[in-house]
């Protein structure tokens, strides 16, 4: 017999508003469901050790933006990068993370933006004040090249 796994849904949470995530919530996938968007929060760099990861998913697409952001955004930053695909264009590329992005915008309409439902971005933290990133963010931009999901704040 194969294993059996019991209560797989209880690292599940949706978010419905502005939210600090905690050192706990490592593991955790969190769907994002606001049309109006909002701010997410990653613990501060000195509460979190090596391998804290976390993913966010787009369960309803903001026309505001869904932000997640660094704790100190002057310190802090995402590292890595991502895959994005136009849902009119058809189109996909990779976009990189510049030295000190700490912020990342799922937004629907803005341009050079991605963030539609399905979109999701896995971050992990590496080292001290570099959190990894990678995902598959979805644009209904025919010409996206997702530059802005990611910005130096």
């Amino acid at each position: 017999m194969g294993r059996v796994f019991f209560n797989t849904v209880e690292n599940v949470d949706t978010l419905k508003a502005a939210y600090t995530v905690v050192p706990s919530d490592s593991g955790k996938t969190f769907m994002l469901d606001l049309a109006a968007g909002f701010v997410v929060t990653l613990p501060a760099d000195a509460t979190t050790d090596i391998g804290w990861n976390c993913r966010f998913y787009v369960k309803t697409a903001a026309d505001d933006a869904y932000l997640i952001k660094c704790q100190n955004v002057s310190g802090d930053q995402y590292v890595g990068g991502f895959s994005v695909a136009s849902t009119t264009a058809g189109f996909g590329h990779a976009v990189l993370a510049a030295a000190n992005d700490s912020q990342i915008a799922f937004d629907a309409n803005l341009a050079n933006g991605a963030g539609e439902p399905g979109s999701y971005m896995d971050i992990v933290k590496i080292a001290a004040n570099n959190y990894a990133i990678s995902g598959f963010m979805i644009s209904d931009d025919a010409d996206s090249t997702g530059a802005a999901v990611l910005s130096n704040i």
